[in-house]
């Protein structure tokens, strides 16, 4: 559905009118992958949904046809909840185009220290695990 949207807001599909809001263009997508614990925002742990297997999590990201956002700003979390199925998203979604919300610093540490080439958005969840000083502004800046 996302790609389908995301073809109709083209601005060369443009000449229906598919939306309410005129000159609307979808350039990336955000949501979350079922049971992804990681996630800081709304989940979809529904009971009946599928847990994404190593060929799902590769279909997802290969069919898409824009940028994927991935919410990782759960500060209930830590550097030692990383398990398998948190790196194979993050090798699956290692295209350079995607993006990756943070709230812990230690953990944009490990992305970046393990090869996984992403965009990074600094979540409004950080502010509850780091509480902005001097220091913490510097370190996000750099």
């Amino acid at each position: 559905m996302n790609n389908k949207l995301r073809q109709l807001s083209h601005p060369l599909n443009q000449t229906e009118n598919y939306f309410k809001i005129k000159n609307i263009v979808i350039d990336s997508f955000y949501g979350s992958i079922p049971f992804f614990i990681y996630n800081g925002g709304v989940n979809s742990n529904i009971v009946k949904e599928k847990f994404l297997l190593d060929k799902d999590l590769f279909a997802f990201f290969n069919e898409s046809t824009a940028p994927i956002r991935l919410d990782c700003s759960n500060n209930n979390l830590n550097i030692n909840d990383l398990n398998y199925y948190f790196n194979l998203i993050l090798q699956y979604g290692n295209t350079g185009s995607n993006f990756i919300e943070i709230s812990d610093l230690e953990l944009l540490s490990y992305i970046k220290d393990n090869g996984f080439h992403y965009e990074y958005i600094f979540s409004k969840n950080a502010y509850l695990k780091h509480p902005y000083d001097i220091d913490i502004i510097n370190s996000i800046l750099n």
